[in-house]
């Protein structure tokens, strides 16, 4: 398996910074709640249904996204987290070099939802009064849900093609970087931008039918609707106690 290099750092840095709080100093240890919401783009992309044909320009609707974490300070500058965050949005897309293409249509539309657990390490470096920069990854797992995607068809005499609704438990990353604002001696606003990788997204793997004019159609390797690279924008509040 071919491991990306922001994946490759993504793990690096999350295994530095666990390792380096063995040895950092404790002035500042503390636990802390954080909530986050934020919206989600993602770029578009051409991937292969075996019954359909090609998806053409899936268009990743921008997604809403919150999540909530509970974190560890070792310090001043290094802390770790245990985050839950919840993505949604809408899939769109086109069929072409399909012998079913003329016949069922080119429109789909889908939808998805995502449910992420990840472990984050952060360094939080001083800039000024106040003023932090974080430099952040983390790795975990995302439940990826794809809603049953239809094309619409271009014969009104015909029904539409519907692949039913799929459902993957995928390996995740992320890398981030942001700013902190300091609104007290327990609390801090952050802005934070992350490249968030949640897997595949794809229709029910498993064999499924439909009939078009009378001839029914089967595919055991359903529709790899999308690879879940996501850039993200978020706003979270992070209270000590």
């Amino acid at each position: 398996m071919k491991i990306k290099a922001p994946l490759a750092l993504a793990i690096s840095f999350t295994a530095i910074s666990l390792s380096s709080t063995t040895v950092i100093a404790q002035q500042q240890d503390s636990f802390y709640l954080k909530g986050q919401i934020g919206v989600t783009f993602a770029e578009d992309e051409n991937t292969r249904d075996e019954a359909a044909g090609r998806l053409r320009g899936i268009d990743v609707e921008t997604a809403i996204s919150s999540a909530v974490a509970v974190g560890y300070s070792f310090s001043q500058n290094y802390r770790i987290e245990l985050e839950v965050a919840q993505r949604s949005g809408d899939l769109d897309g086109a069929v072409e070099d399909s012998p079913f293409a003329p016949i069922i249509g080119s429109q789909i539309n889908s939808n998805f939802d995502s449910t992420s657990l990840m472990i984050n390490a952060f360094y939080d470096h001083p800039l000024a009064k106040d003023w932090n920069l974080i430099l952040g990854g983390g790795i975990g797992f995302s439940r990826n849900d794809v809603g049953a995607f239809e094309i619409d068809n271009l014969n009104p005499n015909v029904p539409n093609f519907i692949a039913p609704r799929g459902q993957q438990t995928e390996f995740a990353w992320n890398l981030g970087v942001g700013l902190a604002y300091k609104l007290s001696e327990r609390s801090s606003l952050e802005l934070m931008y992350r490249h968030i990788d949640l897997g595949e997204a794809s229709s029910d793997p498993e064999q499924f039918d439909e009939t078009l004019l009378g001839a029914p159609v089967a595919t055991e390797a359903g529709a790899d609707l999308w690879d879940a690279e996501l850039n993200e924008i978020s706003l979270g509040l992070r209270v000590h106690f």
